[in-house]
Formats: C-alpha cells, structure tokens, sequence
C-alpha cells in the first residue's frame, strides 16, 4: 500500500551537471523537484523528507544531504527513496550498485529512479539493467571531467585569471572577472613587503612589523613567516599568470597534488605589474643564498630531537649559522608566529654541555626529553617504562 510508504527525495546538483556550456540545464534542482513532486501527487506517497546536495559531485558519496538520507535510514524513519534518475544517486558504478542492488533491499527501502524506470519493488527488466546505466553514468563523468579540464587549460593557455579570490594587491576587474587590475590600497602593503626583504629583513621581521602597524594580511588574520613567504614568492606580482600548479588524483579523488614545475602555464603580461621582475628575482637569489649558508647537515648532534620548547610544547628547531660557526636552537612555532610563542635563541653547544652535567652520561639518552623555557632554563624529564 502506498500509504504504508514514508519517502525519502533525494536530489543533487553538481557544479559540472549546472554547467550551461555542457548542456545540463535539465538536471536543475527545480527540474528536479518537480518531476519528482508529481510522481508523490500521481501516485498518492507521503513525504517524510527531502534531502538535497547542491554543488557535490556524484563521483564519492561523503555528502551532508546522502549522509543525513542514511542515517534516517538507519533510524528507521524512511522506507522508499525517488531520484530523478540513477546519476542522481551517484556517479560511481560501485558503489551505486551496491546501494541500489544490496544496502537497500537490505534495509527493507524501496528504491525508484523515475527516467530509468527502475523500481525495486516490482521486478522488471530495468532493474536489470540498471548496472549497466550506473557504468554508464561513471563514464559519463569521466567523460565530463575531461572535457572540464580540456576547456580550463585553454582559458589559462589564453591568460585569462580563473581563480575565485584575487591575489593580495589585486582586485578582479568588474568588467571582466578573468582580468586583474590593482588594489591601491593592498598592493602598497606588497611593495612595502618586498621593499623590507629587500633591504635583509627576514620574513619573520617582516610579518612583526606589519603585526605592530595592524595590517590586514590576505587571510585577515596576523601575518606570520609563512604568508610574507608565500607573498615573495608569487610570481604573479610581475605581471604574470601561473597557472595549471595542482591537479586531483582522478576524477573521483579529488585530492589535490602539485604537478612539475614542467607542466605549470605561465602566460606574461597579462596584467600591470607591482614589482619588477628584477626585483622579484633579486629578493628570491638572495633569499636563496642566505638558505644555502645557514643550512649544514646536522652532525651527530646528541639531542637532537628530543629538546622541546616547555611555553608551548612544540619541539625546538635546530639550525646552523655559518657566518657563527654554531649551531642554535629556536621554538618552531615561534619561527611560524611570533604571536603563537616567545623567542628561545639559545646556543646548542650550551644547551648541551648544561644537560650532561645533569645526567653525567651519554648512556640510554633516548630515556630523556630536555624542555626550554624562554629565560633559557631547563628542565630534563627522565623517561621510565611502566
């Protein structure tokens, strides 16, 4: 009986399906809807719930709508699910499959695919070939990521700007989205950066004096090492676009690598530049010449990993200054934030000759964890199995 039935609808629309350019208008969430709400009227079912995932693709099944859908499966609250057709559901044959022919007839829940005629409560010859379209619709999106791909790297091969944020000192041009134009007020903040590294501040200086002017950084929050790093080494202050520097793993793993260096698209002069690209290359040979004399390979150094800084608890970083002939230690959070922590400058060779004083030993050292506090006081906790 169908009032014996509570429906779960469930509707999704990926950013690739919305795509007018791949002629996806009918996947619509309106569209949708609708056809389905006349087939609850026509045939007499009860709503219990819609569940909807607007911009998610079909490709993985880690949606908020599908993940709220099961779980009231689960609960028992719902007993029949209506897609518009199987591609709805998902775009991954395997796993499609196994809800459609397995999760479902397991839990009792009576599933419909209104364009593919698939019904499971009646046995018919679409719910036969319903794996076949479930492939078929896996193909489809494979089909459909390549194409995506194919028509984004001709836009970057023409230079047009096709992120969604601009970079700090830009603005997208109102006129054309794909063009960047310049920030007055912001793009003076990345001159004034790269005029401090110019003249030897390093970038952790840099981001502590633009902390104390209370100046915006790109994430609106404090400045640190990491985001004066990123802002000397974007190119794209020269008047260039990089572009093609990350990819996913496939089509349904969307996890995001780095490509080569090879494979990136650099277009030049596709907008006015901030810093002069002898400038950015100077600043980047210098910043390249300093790492290559405070870096050494670490000898055998006894403590090596076992010194923590005791403010913060994040283990001390250990370097070597050329230019001094010694090696020093620093927190590693301080070196990222200066806000995160304090500075624990502190010569190794000191910190060492105080420790083995302590243990009067250079047996089991693994046995002992050393903490520094900022006044440079130490404290060496001895390790004891239970």
């Amino acid at each position: 009986m169908n009032n014996d039935y509570n429906v779960g609808v469930y509707i999704r629309l990926s950013k690739e399906d919305s795509d007018k350019s791949l002629n996806r208008e009918s996947e619509s969430i309106k569209n949708q809807r609708k056809l389905i709400y006349n087939y609850l009227k026509e045939n007499k079912l009860n709503l219990y719930k819609e569940y909807v995932d607007d911009g998610y693709t079909g490709t993985n099944f880690d949606r908020p709508g599908f993940n709220s859908l099961i779980k009231d499966i689960q609960d028992g609250k719902i007993n029949m699910i209506i897609t518009k057709d199987l591609s709805r559901l998902g775009r991954d044959y395997i796993k499609t499959g196994y809800y459609v022919e397995e999760y479902f007839p397991m839990k009792k829940v009576r599933y419909v695919s209104l364009l593919d005629g698939v019904d499971t409560y009646k046995n018919t010859n679409n719910n036969d070939i319903a794996p076949f379209k479930a492939l078929f619709n896996d193909m489809v999106s494979k089909d459909t990521s390549k194409k995506i791909k194919s028509i984004l790297k001709t836009k970057k091969e023409r230079g047009l700007f096709l992120g969604s944020r601009a970079p700090y000192g830009y603005k997208k041009d109102p006129l054309n989205k794909n063009k960047l134009i310049i920030d007055e007020k912001t793009s003076k903040i990345v001159k004034k950066i790269f005029k401090l590294s110019l003249d030897g501040k390093s970038n952790q200086a840099i981001a502590e004096h633009l902390n104390k002017q209370g100046v915006s950084s790109p994430s609106n929050s404090e400045w640190s090492s990491s985001s004066v790093y990123n802002i000397l080494n974007n190119k794209e202050y020269t008047g260039c676009l990089v572009s093609n520097v990350w990819t996913s793993i496939s089509y349904k793993n969307k996890t995001r690598i780095k490509r080569s260096q090879s494979e990136w698209i650099i277009i030049h002069n596709t907008h006015e530049k901030i810093i002069d690209k002898k400038i950015f290359d100077l600043i980047k040979k210098k910043k390249n010449q300093k790492r290559k004399k405070t870096f050494k390979m670490k000898e055998n150094l006894l403590l090596d990993g076992k010194i923590y800084c005791e403010d913060c608890g994040s283990k001390m970083g250990i370097s070597y200054l050329k230019n001094r002939g010694y090696y020093v230690l620093n927190c590693n959070k301080y070196k990222k934030n200066a806000k995160k922590c304090f500075s624990h400058y502190i010569k190794y060779k000191d910190l060492e000759n105080r420790f083995l004083e302590y243990i009067d030993t250079k047996e089991k050292l693994e046995d002992y964890k050393v903490y520094v506090n900022s006044n440079r006081k130490l404290r060496i906790v001895q390790i004891i199995d239970e």
